[in-house]
């Protein structure tokens, strides 16, 4: 596959802990190169998906990719 720079090298996961009950779900990208401008821009999109999948889970909404930024 091809990635931007940035993006090569680094990791995208989930970690599932059970925590009193329920099951925590701890989101991870790691291993960035540096705190640069795309890294600010991936971690505002993984906000965005983060919060479109509440809403998916919570309303059984689907928003379309490009509407993601307006819901």
């Amino acid at each position: 596959t091809e990635a931007d720079p940035d993006w090569v090298g680094s990791r995208v996961g989930v970690r599932l802990t059970p925590a009193g009950g329920v099951i925590r779900l701890d989101f991870h990208h790691e291993g960035w190169p540096e705190p640069n401008e795309h890294y600010r821009i991936s971690c505002f999109c993984w906000a965005m998906y983060l919060r479109v999948l509440k809403r998916h889970l919570e309303h059984g909404e689907t928003v379309p990719y490009e509407k993601r930024l307006d819901v």
